[in-house]
């Protein structure tokens, strides 16, 4: 397949994600991954972090298996995230605090472990659904705080 650009593009070649282009630059204007119930296995790939303009990822309902990545933390323009039922295991990176543009998160039907981190600074956070894990402690201050969230969906 091709990029926007003409460039030639492979993905998904065995990880859960896996994009490649002949252009690198072009595949950093990427703002929208969607691959919701398509069954790719694997782990997700830290290279995630070069798509700094990424703003829509939807991985749920994959065979995704390993930690979420820190490197995540770091994509500053996503607004969505959705790793719902994906075999995930380990805990919620606490690099999660950066991402300040998030509106929508969820996390439900793992097997996370560990901490709710402090999410205090997502003050457009909407939506924060991290059901069926096996996560400890309390909703942290800040997050309880948060007037954009309408819907806390835990247990």
């Amino acid at each position: 397949s091709q990029d926007w650009d003409g460039n030639n593009c492979t993905s998904w070649l065995g990880d859960a994600v896996q994009l490649s282009c002949d252009n690198e630059t072009s595949i950093r204007q990427l703002i929208f991954l969607d691959s919701d119930t398509v069954q790719h296995s694997g782990t997700i790939p830290p290279e995630l972090q070069f798509l700094s303009n990424l703003e829509h990822l939807d991985m749920g309902q994959n065979d995704i298996t390993g930690q979420i990545p820190t490197e995540i933390g770091y994509l500053y323009e996503l607004s969505y995230l959705d790793l719902f039922d994906c075999n995930l295991s380990g805990s919620i990176p606490d690099e999660f605090e950066y991402l300040y543009a998030l509106k929508t998160l969820y996390l439900s039907e793992n097997d996370l472990t560990g901490h709710i981190p402090y999410l205090g600074f997502l003050s457009r956070l909407e939506l924060l659904s991290i059901y069926n894990n096996s996560l400890t402690g309390t909703i942290p201050a800040g997050l309880e705080a948060n007037v954009n969230l309408t819907c806390l969906a835990q247990g």
